[in-house]
């Protein structure tokens, strides 16, 4: 048996939210804030039977409520819905009849756990007039968690406590934040799962457990003895002491002492976790928080299956781990999340785990599939389940691509406030530059994923999927360079080459008016703006740069110095064209392009010379050292493609 899928409504940030689960492991990611723990906790007071309050609704439908008519219909209420799937040939049917509403074969059942009034009718009437904070103290006193099957348009009888209980637990491991080499707090919990293992053992049918048990014993009660005279001996003279005083007086009687060892002490309060170092052992402080925190989950989930096997693996366990990554260094989170389900399938635990996580390296390490986006907006959580996504209704090669690219360092996005995806390791070195420029005072969280210009509209069905706020700054790509120039841009030359800014002016004329020249983008053309005429990529306002919540910018003939009127190629090709004036006055600086600029006496000549400079910095391959050029020395303008970009992005 299985839950499937799992519903909640009008829980803390929650109005309405649902995610499939897998049948293994299901992780939960998102922003702070967004409802990942609130999530798990809803799930555990009901399930658990905790207590709940007023305080868990969902502020807006209590506000809802008060400014309603007040009917049955509207009553607020938590619900939690959960999916079962079973199969009635290995499953407990005992533990699945009270919750069988049909007879059909389907295989299938629905539970809805609900805190709501005991009487709606007692609570309509009291709830006519009432302010907001007096509903919350009416809650309190008028409402209950009821437990019923579930079909849509029928109502059925409630269930108990008990009924719950036998069919699914939920155990939830909270997050280790305030762990503590020195507390000794995993050793205690370490030696009371090793004391509930060995009572378990003792009730089990099992010959060689038992032979074992009988060794340890043995050796125990040879031990007392032993220390029986060991302590008749040290004790002695002090027991000899009280008869001085005629104590204990009764009978003459004398006074014993007997060492009394039981395994359960032992177990409980004398073993002590040691790591072996070579020949070393050392205690299991020396290694650190994040072993105490492994150690500490791994216990948890042992003892949970020992609560299961108890009642002979009938029930179904779910796990709530919550942010396992608390004080594991990154390859440690990696095996983590590589090995549990191997590890509960070793042990043949009935279990389903759901990982909450702000951790990139369980994320990478995870499929796809498994991973449940939670994204808050506008107060509001939704949730993208991506065992729903599709990259592409044909193209298995996309979600390929996605899927490894993922694993290779850009699940930082799903934690990300707003995405800037960039072609190249400048724009990356200098985005952070770029953004403070733009606003000094920004305070979001963007994911910066580099990824060249050919794969970037691979991106599409997943960004889109998503919803996060996206700028894709990309280049225009011209298949013609100042070198390429169309014949008619020649004829227009001839004649003038004595005039070296006149030849720029017409070389660079072919990008502003175009000449039926075509972008090589695969993103320009396949996904924002679908356009391929570099004329008319050109033409493009700001509003046909934008689909959604994604926008795209690229190098346009717009430029700071109305001199000369130029469209860069590339990222480094802008630059050079809006900051003429900055590179003439650091050229001694620029290592990268200081025996080229050289040749250019003003900044008018390096902008008209513009192609020229960014062709030397590419075919010497110095884009890296020119962008740390440009972290070294202030004083430049970021790009106006990338500024109008950026102003998009982070406006509020």
């Amino acid at each position: 048996m299985k839950v499937t899928k799992i519903k909640l409504k009008n829980f803390r940030l929650l109005k309405d939210v649902e995610i499939q689960l897998d049948k293994s492991t299901t992780i939960i990611v998102g922003k702070n804030n967004s409802g990942k723990t609130s999530f798990v906790e809803g799930i555990n007071l009901f399930i658990n039977n905790k207590k709940m309050s007023s305080d868990d609704f969902n502020i807006e439908v209590l506000k809802e409520f008060i400014q309603s008519n007040k009917t049955e219909e509207n009553i607020p209420k938590i619900q939690l819905y959960l999916t079962f799937e079973y199969d009635d040939t290995i499953d407990s049917l005992e533990n699945i009849n009270p919750f069988i509403t049909t007879l059909e074969d389907e295989n299938t059942i629905e539970i809805l756990l609900e805190y709501s009034p005991k009487n709606n009718s007692k609570f309509l009437e009291k709830a006519k007039t009432l302010n907001f904070e007096n509903l919350k103290i009416l809650i309190e006193k008028e409402y209950s968690i009821k437990r019923k099957p579930y079909k849509i348009n029928e109502d059925f009888d409630e269930v108990t406590e008990s009924n719950i209980k036998n069919l699914l637990s939920f155990f939830p491991i909270e997050a280790q934040r305030n762990l503590d080499d020195s507390s000794g707090v995993s050793k205690n919990r370490f030696s009371q799962i090793l004391n509930t293992h060995y009572e378990k053992q003792l009730k089990e049918d099992n010959e060689e457990m038992k032979t074992q048990i009988a060794k340890i014993e043995e050796q125990i009660r040879i031990s007392n003895g032993e220390l029986d005279q060991l302590f008749l001996d040290f004790f002695n003279a002090f027991m000899e002491s009280f008869k001085q005083f005629g104590f204990p007086g009764l009978n003459e009687g004398n006074i014993k002492i007997k060492s009394n060892l039981e395994i359960s002490n032992i177990l409980k309060n004398m073993l002590k976790i040691y790591y072996e170092n070579e020949d070393v052992l050392l205690p299991e402080k020396y290694n650190g928080l994040g072993y105490t925190n492994l150690l500490y989950i791994i216990t948890k989930v042992l003892s949970f299956q020992m609560i299961n096997q108890e009642k002979n693996n009938s029930m179904l366990c779910l796990i709530g781990i919550e942010e396992p990554e608390a004080h594991m260094h990154s390859q440690m989170q990696k095996v983590f999340i590589e090995k549990i389900n191997v590890f509960l399938e070793k042990q043949k635990f009935n279990c389903q785990i759901i990982i909450t996580t702000h951790s990139t390296e369980i994320i990478s390490s995870s499929e796809l599939k498994n991973i449940r986006y939670f994204n808050k907006t506008g107060g509001k959580t939704n949730i993208k389940d991506l065992i729903e996504f599709k990259a592409g209704e044909t193209n298995t090669e996309n979600l390929d691509f996605l899927k490894k690219y993922i694993k290779l360092g850009t699940a930082h996005m799903f934690f990300a406030d707003k995405i800037i995806l960039v072609e190249g390791i400048v724009e990356r070195l200098l985005m952070p530059l770029f953004i403070k420029d733009i606003d000094p005072e920004n305070s979001d969280y963007i994911s910066l994923v580099e990824i060249g210009g050919a794969y970037m509209h691979k991106f599409k069905e997943l960004l889109e999927f998503l919803e996060i706020k996206t700028l894709i700054i990309t280049d225009i790509d011209s298949n013609y360079g100042t070198k390429k120039a169309p014949k008619k841009i020649k004829k227009e030359s001839k004649g003038k080459r004595q005039n070296k800014s006149i030849k720029e002016k017409a070389y660079n004329y072919e990008i502003i008016k175009g000449f039926n020249q075509k972008t090589t983008n695969e993103t320009l053309k396949q996904w924002i703006p679908k356009e391929e005429s570099i004329e008319e990529l050109l033409k493009k306002t700001d509003k046909e740069k934008i689909i959604k919540n994604i926008r795209i910018t690229y190098q346009t003939n717009r430029s700071n110095s109305p001199e000369i009127l130029k469209c860069g190629r590339s990222f480094e090709e802008a630059f050079i064209i809006d900051n003429s004036e900055f590179l003439d006055s650091k050229r001694k600086e620029l290592s990268s392009i200081k025996h080229n600029i050289n040749k250019y006496k003003t900044p008018l000549e390096i902008k008209q010379n513009s192609y020229e400079i960014y062709d030397f910095i590419d075919r010497n391959n110095k884009k890296s050292e020119f962008a740390f050029n440009l972290v070294m020395n202030d004083g430049w303008k970021t790009p106006d493609y990338i500024k109008e970009g950026l102003e998009w992005l982070l406006k509020k």
